[in-house]
């Protein structure tokens, strides 16, 4: 159990990763999860209580049965009320508030809180957010931190624990903490490891606001980027950036169900793989074709991929 009593909780987010470990870690510290809200399907009501179905098992055996566990099963699990909202709205603020919420918790939840909700938990809201703010502002921090130029990108990776305001991943920081975005890295690699991360400072930062030691710091403006989501477009790469970026990000963008594109002047390869770059190598030519290996000419270096 929490050394403080557990501020009143209310959770709210989504069927990844980044929802499911930071509320597993958060029962695990024996904090008190009053109810958990999910957003709805397209032509739910707005408020729609979820049951576990005839054929729901408690505690999975199967490995994959284990990797498809969801924030709802968690729920479920402990007999902990799950919610499926529509909007944000009248109907679900007052379903919210009949957990009596001291404190609501929120991570890659895809909808923004009105003024109305913001205020009714007296502690607030706490929001997990997967980049350093100010930097990395927007609904989707990870890809953007592969496509970031490469004198930002080792400060890129990381993650935030912050206080929601009227903005956009503007209020005050309560924690933070920064991830190495190593050579290589896939999208799956760096979300496991803000995903633990991220978990770790949330379940510090709610035992803080229990405590009453919490010391939220304002963001600094001068600092902030924001964007938005990735488009079909921003899955094209071009080889007019060093050989390591451009490897890093294909390796960063790839995975996401959206093919990935290498565009060399007029010529267009879908990308299987990123295999290798070297710096200081250079072609005679602005790529070189060996079947399904591709040698492209960077600027610098030289990126090999299958496509």
């Amino acid at each position: 159990m929490p050394p403080h009593p557990s501020p009143r909780l209310v959770y709210c987010g989504m069927f990844g990763l980044l929802s499911r470990a930071p509320l597993a870690a958060l029962l695990e510290a024996g904090h008190d999860v009053r109810a958990v809200i999910v957003p709805a399907g397209s032509g739910d009501p707005p408020v729609r209580a979820l049951v576990p179905p005839p054929d729901w098992v408690a505690r999975p055996t199967s490995f994959a049965a284990i990797v498809r566990r969801t924030i709802v099963d968690l729920a479920w699990e402990r007999a902990i009320p799950v919610l499926a909202v529509g909007n944000l709205g009248d109907a679900a603020r007052e379903a919210v508030a009949a957990h009596a919420p001291d404190l609501l918790v929120v991570s890659c939840f895809p909808h923004r809180f009105p003024a109305r909700l913001l205020d009714l938990p007296p502690h607030g809201i706490l929001n997990l957010h997967p980049a350093l703010l100010p930097r990395g502002r927007g609904p989707d921090p990870l890809f953007w931190a592969f496509r970031a130029p490469e004198p930002e990108r080792a400060g890129a990776g990381g993650v935030t624990v912050h206080l929601m305001d009227r903005g956009i991943d503007s209020g005050p920081i309560v924690a933070q903490d920064r991830v190495a975005l190593i050579d290589g890295m896939t999208a799956g690699e760096l979300e496991l490891s803000v995903a633990a991360l991220g978990a770790a400072l949330l379940v510090r930062s709610v035992g803080e606001i229990a405590a009453g030691i919490t010391g939220p710091v304002p963001q600094d403006e001068s600092l902030a980027t924001a964007y938005p989501l990735p488009t079909e477009d921003d899955f094209t790469v071009a080889p007019d950036r060093p050989a390591r970026w451009v490897f890093n990000c294909l390796r960063g963008i790839g995975g996401r169900g959206v093919p990935v594109t290498l565009a060399v002047g007029a010529r267009r390869w879908p990308v299987r793989a990123a295999l290798a770059y070297a710096s200081e190598a250079d072609l005679p030519a602005p790529f070189l074709e060996e079947g399904a290996t591709l040698r492209v000419r960077c600027a610098p270096g030289v990126l090999t991929v299958t496509v």
